[in-house]
Parts: structure tokens; C-alpha cells; sequence
């Protein structure tokens, strides 16, 4: 059975500790912390935080993304043309 749920489920590597992220609404900051109670010990997260900041605009963030300025990482929820043009950006020379 589908249910449409607006929080998140699971046991994964990480909980979420603070915020929330979904299509139409987000916080400023979305909190991961490392779950002890992860059942694959083999796979335990190797980082302890994780924070995603949601304050920047995501043309702001795409095109930092594609600069290489190395102060985004990641941006979600692109449409198949952005992602195109970030693929076909110029590696980071870090």
C-alpha cells in the first residue's frame, strides 16, 4: 500500500535530527547525525554530522556547483537541462 508520508521512515545510516526538505517547503538547514543503532555494522556512516544548507537560491547554488568554488557540494531537485549543464562544467581544479 502507498502512503503518501511527509516525514522520514526508516533505519538508515543516518536520522534526521533537525529541519526538513520537500518539494514545495524547507527549512534553512536540514541536520543528519550518525545512527549507532545502524543494523549493518559493516556500512557504519563515517561521518558523525551532516548539514545541508538551504539558505542560498538554487540558481545561486548550481552556479557555484558548476565554478568549482568549492563552497556547494550538492544540489537537488534539478530539472534534466541544469543537470545536463552541470555535468558538462569544468572539473574543480582544488
Amino acid at each position: 500500500m502507498n502512503h503518501p508520508r511527509r516525514w522520514p521512515v526508516g533505519t538508515g545510516p543516518y536520522k534526521l535530527v533537525e529541519g526538513f526538505s520537500l518539494p514545495d517547503k524547507r527549512t534553512d538547514r536540514v541536520v543528519l547525525e550518525a545512527n549507532p543503532a545502524y543494523w549493518d555494522a559493516t556500512r557504519l556512516p563515517r561521518l558523525h554530522r551532516i548539514i545541508f544548507d538551504n539558505t542560498l537560491a538554487q540558481h545561486d547554488a548550481v552556479e557555484l556547483v558548476k565554478t568549482g568554488e568549492g563552497r556547494v557540494d550538492l544540489v537537488s531537485e534539478l530539472s534534466p537541462l541544469e543537470t545536463l549543464r552541470v555535468a558538462r562544467a569544468p572539473l574543480p581544479k582544488w
